[in-house]
């Protein structure tokens, strides 16, 4: 049996009172090869909302410890700045379902996409790992457009009356958080830069502009 107990990390992370048993051993290898979607065939909550959750978030955990070792075996102080990366781009993603869920005026859904941003997020992890140290440069003028196109994109968002309020907030945040993700580009390569861009923004374009009211 495996007790899956979630460590404490940003938003999309299981708390560890929600800790569960799952029904058999699922090793490493065996998560990663199943990959979320399939692994809902083989733990108890099946396809359900939570069965999708707990699927992401057990494919997120091995792809973790898989990266993270395989980094640490090169300089375990490269996982430290790995990290410092998650965080920054779980903020930057799960913030985007936030807005969708304002936009589109509430529901469960969104909170459980934003609970499995940890997989998409974890798959990108892996390929920067590899890469770290990253790159250093000046930035990329492309990757600031891009910032700031959906940063403008969230702020034109057309809400019902009673949702302008919080939208207006989230906008802002979202804002601050994206403004914090440029200053780290800034110092990046022009690659790296458009690269870490394109992953952060490509959610937050297919929002749509619509319930006014």
């Amino acid at each position: 049996m495996l007790t899956l107990v979630p460590a404490a990390g940003p938003a999309g992370w299981a708390n560890a009172a929600d800790a569960e048993v799952v029904s058999k051993p699922l090793p490493m290898g065996l998560v990663i090869r199943l990959g979320p979607g399939k692994l809902t065939n083989v733990i108890d909550w099946g396809e359900s909302d939570r069965g999708q959750d707990e699927a992401a978030n057990l494919y997120a955990t091995a792809m973790r410890i898989k990266t993270e070792y395989a980094l640490g075996q090169r300089d375990v102080q490269l996982v430290g700045q790995l990290d410092e990366w998650r965080v920054l781009l779980l903020r930057c993603r799960c913030t985007v379902w936030d807005i969708e869920s304002i936009q589109a005026g509430g529901g469960t859904m969104w909170g459980h996409n934003s609970a499995r941003e940890v997989a998409p997020v974890e798959d990108f992890l892996a390929g920067l790992a590899a890469r770290i140290p990253l790159a250093r440069g000046k930035g990329s003028k492309e990757a600031t457009k891009l910032l700031d196109k959906a940063v403008a994109h969230v702020k034109a968002l057309e809400v019902h009356s009673d949702a302008k309020e919080k939208l207006r907030v989230a906008a802002k945040a979202y804002a601050v958080i994206l403004a914090e993700l440029q200053a780290k580009l800034a110092t990046l390569s022009k690659v790296e830069a458009e690269r870490i861009t394109r992953f952060v923004v490509e959610d937050v374009m297919t929002v749509e502009k619509a319930g006014a009211g």
